[in-house]
Formats: C-alpha cells, structure tokens, sequence
C-alpha cells in the first residue's frame, strides 16, 4: 500500500497520465487553501484520521464494519430480486407456448436454465452496476469522481496491471482448489452454462459489467469507509471478505477474497478506480476462456478439470512460478505508484490511505515514478519463466 512518505520517491515522472474524468487541479495561492491543505495533510496512524471531518463527504458518512455489512446486503439483494423476476417471466413466457410440452421435467429444468441464463446473468450484472453507480453519486454527489479515484494510470501502471491477471488468475484458482477440501461441493453451475453464449455477450455481462459494478462498491465505496474507519490492513481484510461473500459459493469466496486483497492494492497504488476494474474485467474474461476453451489447452488445476470426486491442484512449480510473478509486478506497481505532492514536496493525504485525490483549489502536482530499469528487467525475467513453467505443464 502506498506509504504516507515525507518526501517523493526518486525518479523521474512519467508524462504519460491519461486522465478520463477528472480535470487537474488548479493551482492557487491563498489562505483558505492552505487552511484546507494542512487539514488534508494531517498524517493518521495506521489509517486511522485524527479529524472526525475526514470520514465524511458532505452530510454523508463513511460506513463501518457494521454498516458495511448492511450496504453488501442491499447489494445482493438486488441481485436477487432482479435475477428471480426475470426467471418467472421466462418459466411465465415459455410454458404456456408449449415449447417444453414434449419434454420430460429433467430436460424441461434444463430448457428453462439455459434460456433464463441467457437473460438472468446480463440483467442481473446490469442491476448490481446500477446499484453500484446509484450508491455511489447518492453517497458522493459531485465529488464521486475525486472521492473514489475514477481518474486515469500511466501507461506503465496499465501494462503491470494487465500482465499481473493472468498469474493472479492461476494463484486464485489454487485458492479455491485448496478451499475445495474445506467447504462440500455445491453445483452452481450458473456461469459455466452462460459461458457458451455469444462471446460480446459473454464479455459484456459477465466480465465488464461485473468488473466495473463491483469495483464501483466494493473498492470505490465500501473500502473507502473501511479502510478510513478500521486502518488500511483491517479494512482491506474487510472489503475482501464481504466481496468473496457476494459470490455465495463458498469455494469461489475463498478465491474471490484472495483476488480481492490483490484488487485493492492495485486501486491504491495506482490511485485509480480503473485499475482494480481493469484487473477484474480480465480475471472474468480469463475464466470464461477457460471455461469456453480450457480443454484445448488443459492445465491440472486451472484449466482442465478433474475426475468426479477428486479435487486437481495446480503443480507447485507454476504455482510458485505464479506468486513470484505477481510479487515483482506488485513491486514495479509500488514503484509507480501515483501520488500527490505538495508545493513543498511533500506528499498529500487525505488522512488515510485511500485513492482519493485533493479538492481541485488545493495546490498540488499528481506524480508517478518511471519505472527503473532493474526492475523492469526482474519483471520481464519472472515473466519469461512463469509462461515457460505455464507451457511446461500444458497436458497435450
């Protein structure tokens, strides 16, 4: 997590900030700013704010653990809602047709799955990216944009952040191939049936739709609170938790909470709400290519299932391979790591560790380091070996 420095980094910045939806601040010279600016600036202890101010946006307060709780549920709950009055219409519209009529139940049951997924998984995704959104503007109002980091990375900070899915990807489904010997099985095969849809249709509901909704709540809001209530470790504990919990299945929360530590160290250090949605979209878009087109290149654990009552591991090599990848792009990741600095040269804070950005009148530079060329060349050598090991261990 990006540490609250007294100084900048060494390094020369990278000019190659793409800004989505933010404007840079201004800068400007007067006493109320710089009242503002040593409020902002006041350093915390382990997260924790020393202003009461600092956990609020206007009349709205940052939830805790509990409240936290409360806002998942409401979450899901329009998941759920959404997902079961789309499948009455369906079960609604289809029986009377006489469509199924020559169909036994068990095949009836499967019709219906297949049709109703088709329209489930694309609408339900759609509500939780609406509830997202509509948590968001009503929690922060104008500021949402600045509050929540939805701003742009460097190109640096977006190749790291692309190269680090697939490795991340892998050690997650060893997470839950280690989970599978704690939790008993539960067919929720809700995903693996939608995967042989179109794939825009796929990509859309499945991977961009979820990437982007959930990082809305989970990073943008929900972690904002908890991290700025319960310090930077707990609350990125927490946020992980209660996204892994969404997910039900408690297999996949297992991998889910483990992807999710890895999500929010991304949104902080890039400083950027679109990184954490970028690394999700391409963890989803990663599964459903397994899914869809594992078996043409199986691998024990990750791509390739295993025999009904057995549970596959990925091989210990590539696993190590994986985690020592993700260790040295986390690194070069910390290394351009976004910050803001002050005239003075140092470094901004809001009061906690977050990836909010100053007020626009404060007077501050948004930084990102180049990345040096020692580390540059440890990413590309771990890189290089994890996709030998990777291919080492293709089953062909």
């Amino acid at each position: 997590m990006p540490p609250q420095a007294d100084s900048p980094s060494p390094g020369t910045p990278e000019n190659d900030d793409l800004p989505l939806l933010e404007t840079a601040p201004a800068i400007v010279d007067n006493a109320e700013v710089l009242e503002v600016l040593e409020l902002d600036a006041s350093p915390s202890d382990e997260g924790r704010p020393h202003h009461d101010n600092t956990l609020t946006v206007g009349d709205f307060r940052l939830p805790r653990w509990g409240y936290a709780v409360l806002w998942t549920l409401l979450l899901f709950g329009s998941q759920l809602i959404v997902g079961l009055i789309v499948g009455v219409v369906v079960a609604v519209v289809l029986i009377p047709t006489g469509r199924m009529s020559n169909l036994d139940p068990q095949a009836q049951a499967a019709e219906l799955e297949v049709i109703g997924n088709r329209y489930i998984v694309p609408i339900a995704t759609l509500a939780t990216l609406a509830t997202s959104v509509g948590v968001v503007v009503g929690a922060f109002r104008k500021q949402a944009a600045r509050c929540i980091g939805l701003r742009g990375m460097t190109v640096t900070q977006t190749g790291l952040v692309l190269l680090s899915a697939l490795p991340l990807a892998l050690l997650a489904s060893e997470v839950t191939n280690c989970a599978s010997h704690l939790f008993p099985h539960i067919s929720m095969d809700l995903f693996g049936v939608f995967s042989q849809q179109p794939w825009p249709l796929v990509f859309v509901a499945a991977c961009f739709f979820p990437g982007l909704g959930e990082e809305l709540f989970f990073r943008g809001f929900l972690s904002r609170g908890l991290v700025a209530h319960h310090g930077v470790r707990h609350g990125t504990l927490m946020a992980s938790f209660l996204f892994g919990a969404i997910h039900l299945h408690p297999v996949q929360a297992c991998g889910a909470f483990a992807l999710g530590i890895a999500l929010q160290f991304v949104f902080l250090e890039t400083g950027s709400l679109w990184g954490a949605v970028l690394l999700h979209t391409a963890n989803n878009t990663l599964a459903f290519v397994a899914m869809k087109y594992g078996q043409q290149f199986p691998i024990s654990g990750f791509t390739s299932t295993a025999p009904a009552g057995t549970i596959a591991h990925t091989p210990l090599p590539l696993v190590i391979a994986a985690a020592a990848t993700v260790a040295t792009l986390f690194v070069a990741l910390h290394r351009t790591r976004t910050r803001w600095l002050l005239p003075n040269g140092t470094e901004w804070s809001r009061g906690f560790v977050s990836a909010e950005g100053p007020r626009p009148e404060v007077a501050v530079r948004k930084v990102s380091d180049s990345l040096d060329l020692r580390i540059a060349g440890f990413v590309l050598l771990t890189y290089v070996g994890f996709l030998a090991a990777l291919w080492r261990f293709v089953e062909v």
